[in-house]
């Protein structure tokens, strides 16, 4: 079952102190089970493996048509408790497409919990799936919107955020990939706040099948 979300930015004040306390006592227990020439080891394979996990869910799969070219990508990734979602703009060879892909938990929090209690790390989540097409210009509008943001190289996984959402914009600039990460602490009039808002409605209104390109391609700016 698909966790909803209200696209809000701020998250409840009482889930954010849950998230943090269990943050710091997953911390706790990794460093309490570990010296720290082993702890250093647990957080490069941890991180090695999330990457990739982030990758597998949240992009799109490489049994998808050779011929399909992501243009676009916007991750949001919860610290804890919420499930992981993105939303990514891809380029068919005959026509551009949008592409929600939702997952029923929360990703670090199910990697973690296997990977402390030393079970297997295929990790039993289920991913729903939504597409809609979209047309050229609205393609060149949300990839200027996220031109917008600031390029970093850094991916999502290299810093484990153990408190709030984090979130990830992506975007190909002549055929190389360009990344802008954000944390939960955006700042209300920042711009990217106001791109993540526009980014969370779209996603809810692919997933119920009420998206109109027409909202939303006024709101690139």
């Amino acid at each position: 079952m698909i966790v909803e979300w209200n696209g809000d930015i701020g998250e409840n004040k009482d889930r954010t102190i849950y998230a943090r306390a269990c943050g710091l006592v997953l911390l706790l227990l990794a460093l309490t089970f570990a010296g720290y020439g082993q702890s250093r080891k647990w957080r490069v394979d941890i991180l090695r493996v999330y990457s990739s996990e982030i990758e597998h869910w949240l992009l799109p799969s490489n049994s998808d048509s050779a011929r399909t070219k992501l243009l676009a990508a916007f991750l949001v990734v919860p610290s804890f408790v919420d499930p992981d979602y993105s939303v990514c703009l891809i380029d068919s060879g005959k026509h551009f497409f949008l592409k929600v892909k939702l997952l029923d938990k929360n990703l670090w929090q199910e990697l973690f919990t296997r990977f402390m209690q030393k079970q297997n790390l295929d990790l039993p989540l289920k991913c729903d799936v939504y597409s809609t097409p979209v047309s050229k210009q609205f393609k060149k509008k949300m990839i200027s919107a996220f031109e917008k943001t600031t390029p970093r190289r850094t991916s999502l996984s290299s810093e484990v955020q153990y408190d709030g959402t984090s979130y990830e914009f992506r975007w190909v600039k002549k055929r190389e990939m360009k990344v802008t990460k954000r944390s939960h602490d955006l700042g209300t009039e920042s711009y990217e706040a106001g791109l993540v808002k526009i980014l969370d409605q779209l996603c809810a209104d692919i997933k119920n099948a009420t998206f109109k390109e027409s909202n939303f391609i006024g709101k690139f700016q």
